[in-house]
């Protein structure tokens, strides 16, 4: 049975959190990537992973990086 459709919301970073906002994100990227190619884990949470993963790294995509 498929699970009812998760929402999350992606908040960008204020200017002096922008550093360690680019690092949780690309290690929280990482995680939900290895997460969903991982065949232990049900199909219905592999597609929840890889739309999480996804979801960030294009936000992450939109960040000018601060000089």
């Amino acid at each position: 049975m498929p699970f009812p459709p998760l929402h999350i919301t992606i908040y960008l970073p204020f200017s002096a959190e922008q550093e360690i906002w680019q690092q949780a994100a690309t290690a929280a990227i990482q995680f939900w990537h290895d997460c969903a190619q991982d065949t232990r884990i049900s199909l219905d949470f592999r597609t929840i992973y890889q739309k999480n993963s996804d979801a960030l790294a294009n936000l992450q995509s939109k960040i000018k990086p601060s000089i």
